[in-house]
């Protein structure tokens, strides 16, 4: 049975990257100067690692396990830092800002459930013209719309390059588009299907605060309008025991998403390949969620993963906040044979280094939780009931 993966060297052999369906002797890469690695490297079709059906995590035949709930999961690699994600999703967000930006500040209406409010002639009708606020959101106007508009020109300048880096992050249904370019992947490779066996099913929290997402330029009006009316009340009801205006709290949205816990045993009770196969599959969760150093300066991040669970969950960026193996019953050392690497040149430890001594129990216990990036939506709820992630028997792309 072949390994799971193989090591695969940069050219300065600083580090290897795990590459499903064997390594590339062609293309090689440089962490320094390279962006996608893994498209790069691997261009061959790879198969989900299909612990649910393939691993022997319980001793009933694989027939039995078809009705086995699944956590469908898709690894991904970071191709940039948060700061240039952020700018580039700002450039993006400011381009949606701009198709409704135009008509709303030239008239000044804002609709409120049926009724249709003008802002300039609300604030005139209370006795409050502030000749500033016109000023500044005719500068705004001219700004994001105007011909040679500040705001515009910069947005036009990056959102083409914005756009350039989604390629093949960029995610095709509707409902998930107002997502794209939060975070810049690439796929390694790595698909899984684990067992679901835990209890979480569906949940909700939610909390409004008063100072959550104040409108800048509004709040500061309101607050000095609040101000004077607090000296007339104050003298108006000095004699009254309690004097208090409730205020409207807003929708706090929060950026913490939802957490599944997914635990299962790996059984090395059975033959020679199953135990092999189990520690390679160990070895690499870790591995990849691990940082690891290029140089004095740079870094290579712990991968994030799509996960889905149909008609349950679905996270388009997750990551693994913690992940444990323990040991249970008897355990001995082993030779246990590691994958290839495609090339061990200025690494002296590893050269011809095909087996290793390590302690193998009797079973494993496999505890991971995912973590989700972003807060859970209504977005995420519609597409759990859509296709999985990983289609079954997979083929083609990446």
């Amino acid at each position: 049975m072949p390994d799971l993966y193989s090591f695969t060297f940069d050219q300065e052999q600083a580090l290897p990257i795990l590459a499903r369906g064997g390594f590339n002797t062609v293309d090689t890469f440089n962490y320094a100067g390279d962006g996608r690695i893994y498209s790069k490297t691997n261009k061959a079709a790879t198969d989900p690692i299909d612990i649910v059906s393939d691993f022997p995590w319980t001793k009933s035949p694989k027939t039995s396990r078809t009705d086995v709930p699944v956590a469908y999961i898709k690894e991904k690699r970071l191709l940039t830092n948060s700061t240039l994600a952020n700018f580039f999703y700002s450039v993006l967000a400011g381009a949606d800002v701009l198709e409704t930006t135009g008509e709303r500040l030239q008239s000044g209406n804002i609709q409120i459930g049926a009724n249709t409010l003008n802002i300039y002639d609300s604030l005139s009708a209370v006795g409050a013209s502030y000749p500033g606020v016109n000023k500044a959101l005719e500068f705004t106007k001219n700004a994001a719309i105007g011909t040679g508009g500040f705001i515009k020109t910069e947005v036009e300048k990056y959102k083409d390059m914005a756009e350039g880096f989604l390629d093949e992050g960029r995610f095709k249904d509707k409902i998930l588009q107002p997502y794209n370019g939060l975070y810049y992947t690439e796929d390694t490779g790595f698909k899984y299907f684990l067992p679901y066996l835990s209890n979480s099913y569906l949940e909700a929290d939610n909390v409004f605060s008063e100072d959550s997402q104040k409108i800048l330029g509004l709040s500061q009006i309101a607050e000095t309008l609040d101000t004077a009316f607090q000296a007339v009340r104050g003298a108006t009801f000095m004699d009254k025991p309690g004097i208090y205006v409730e205020q409207s709290k807003q929708y706090n949205f929060g950026q913490d998403g939802r957490s599944f816990d997914i635990n299962f045993p790996l059984l090395n009770t059975g033959t020679y390949e199953d135990i092999k196969r189990n520690w390679q599959l160990l070895f690499g969760l870790i591995y990849q969620n691990k940082p690891g150093r290029i140089n004095r300066n740079l870094l290579e991040l712990p991968v994030i993963y799509e996960f889905f669970i149909e008609g349950l969950a679905y996270m388009p960026y997750s990551y693994i906040t913690q992940i444990g193996i323990d040991f249970i019953g008897n355990r001995r050392t082993m030779g246990i044979d590691i994958p290839s690497f495609n090339s061990t040149s200025g690494n002296e430890s590893l050269a011809e280094r095909t087996t290793i001594n390590s302690v193998i129990p009797d079973a494993y216990n496999v505890n991971i939780r995912f973590s989700g990036l972003n807060k859970e939506t209504r977005n995420f709820l519609i597409r759990s009931l859509g296709d999985p992630i990983i289609k079954v028997r997979e083929r083609g792309e990446i």
